[in-house]
Parts: C-alpha cells; structure tokens; sequence
C-alpha cells in the first residue's frame, strides 16, 4: 500500500514539472501573439513603413510667378477678344474668318481726339462693331480710317460732345442709328461708296446743319426699302424723303445736296 501511494504522488510531480515547462517555454505562441500563414509561392510583401507614407495634405505645389499652379490653364479672357496695347486701348476681336479685326468698344481710352488704327496686329481693321462707341461722352472727333468697310448699328449712339467725324471713301454701310443722338455734329459728309444707310441714322441730330450725300444713284435705306436717284434729285422730295427714313432733325433748315 505504501509503494502504491509512493508511486502515485511520483507521477504527479512528473506531470507537475512538464506542465510548468511548457508553460515557460519561450517558443510556443501566446492569444496575443499573431500568427501569420503563408502559402507555398506566395510572397508576404513587408510591412510599411509609417515614415514612408506621405500625408496627402502635406504636398504642395510651387507656383508660378502668375500665381496659378504649374500646369493650370490660365484665363485670358473672351476669346478673340484682345486689348490693343498701341496706346489708344481700344478693344477688338477678329471676324470669323479671322482675316480683319472689328474694333468693339472704347477700352481705357479717355482721351476727346481719336484715331482708329488702320491695322492691328498686322491684319486690317475693317469695322466698328455694334455699339462700340456708344454713349462716349469725351469723344470730340473721330478718324476712321480706309481699311473700314462697315460702321455698324448704333456705334456713335449718343456720343453727345462729337462734334467731328470723318468717313472715308471705303465705307460700304453705315448701320441704323449709326449716329442718332449726336447733337454735336454740325456737318457731315457721306462718301460716293456707301450703297447702304440704315434706319434713323441722324435721329435727334439737332444741330447737324450740313448734310453730303456724295452717291447721286440711291442707295438701301433698310430691309429692301430703296431710295432711288430721281427721289434724291428733286432737293425738297429728298429732304422729305430723308427725315422720314432717317429720324427727326431739322433738314428743311439744313444746307442739304446730293452729289455734289
């Protein structure tokens, strides 16, 4: 009985000492260690380092001496539009064939004397666009030059103090209300090439006092309205004739011809 008990309690501190042995042995895994798997002919890439990875927030991009990023497009403007830079400061954009320029507007102009420039860019000035000068109270005279072919609707419109203005013999048509509301003008001289005049172009001209009217063969007063060389050669059936086609001012008290 005795060797029985003897040999029990041997087995029991047998199984005490290997279970501590396990307990400390250094290569068995611990619940917080992680265990990683790889299967055969697979490469487990190496873990990144947090110095390596740069915050998004944290990269910047030079700029340029415009102020816009490297590669950002930059805005310059309505295309077609540009400024002259030759010290008068008009405004122009090219016609859609891209041949001649238009001239669109008075720009930083401020000056009372202007001449318009014959060419810009190397490429002529063949019109006064739409409005282009309308309303420019500091306009005093104007020169345009040959190259213009057309001065269009309302470009002088309401430019009160313009007392001088020459149209050269390449005009081809002078829009309506070219010049309506231009109580400066005193006289004025229409060249033998206009073939077009339109709608109230002298309205409210009322102290244009000299009327030429170089083209004795008539010409289109809008639309298919046509004024023809014998209307134009009685004076007192053209000046009737050419205030009602071309607005209110005092032609009956004007010194009025056609042709010469």
């Amino acid at each position: 009985m005795k060797q029985l008990f003897a040999l029990l309690l041997c087995c029991l501190l047998v199984m005490g000492v290997i279970v501590s042995c396990d307990v400390n042995d250094p290569t068995t895994p611990s619940d917080s260690d992680s265990v990683t798997t790889t299967e055969p002919g697979v490469t487990t890439p190496a873990p990144t380092n947090p110095s390596d990875t740069t915050d998004p927030s944290s990269q910047t991009t030079a700029p340029t001496t415009d102020g816009l990023p490297t590669g950002a497009p930059s805005e310059t403007g309505n295309p077609g539009e540009e400024t002259a830079q030759t010290g008068e400061e008009l405004k122009f954009k090219l016609n859609e064939e891209e041949t001649a320029y238009i001239v669109i507007g008075i720009g930083d102009f401020k000056g009372q004397e202007l001449t318009i420039p014959s060419v810009y860019k190397e490429l002529p000035v063949e019109a006064i666009g739409n409005g282009a000068f309308a309303s420019c109270d500091t306009l005093t005279s104007v020169v345009i030059p040959d190259s213009v072919l057309m001065i269009d609707s309302s470009a002088f419109y309401n430019c009160k103090k313009l007392t001088s203005i020459t149209i050269p013999s390449g005009v081809i048509q002078i829009g309506s209300y070219a010049f309506r509301g231009c109580v400066g003008l005193t006289e004025l001289t229409i060249p033998e090439s206009v073939n077009f005049i339109g709608w109230g172009t002298f309205g409210n001209c009322d102290n244009l006092s000299a009327l030429y009217l170089k083209k004795t063969d008539g010409w289109v007063a809008g639309g298919t309205y046509l004024l023809f060389a014998e209307e134009l050669a009685d004076p007192a059936k053209a000046v009737t004739l050419l205030q009602d086609t071309y607005g209110r001012y005092p032609l009956n008290q004007m010194n009025f011809s056609v042709g010469s």
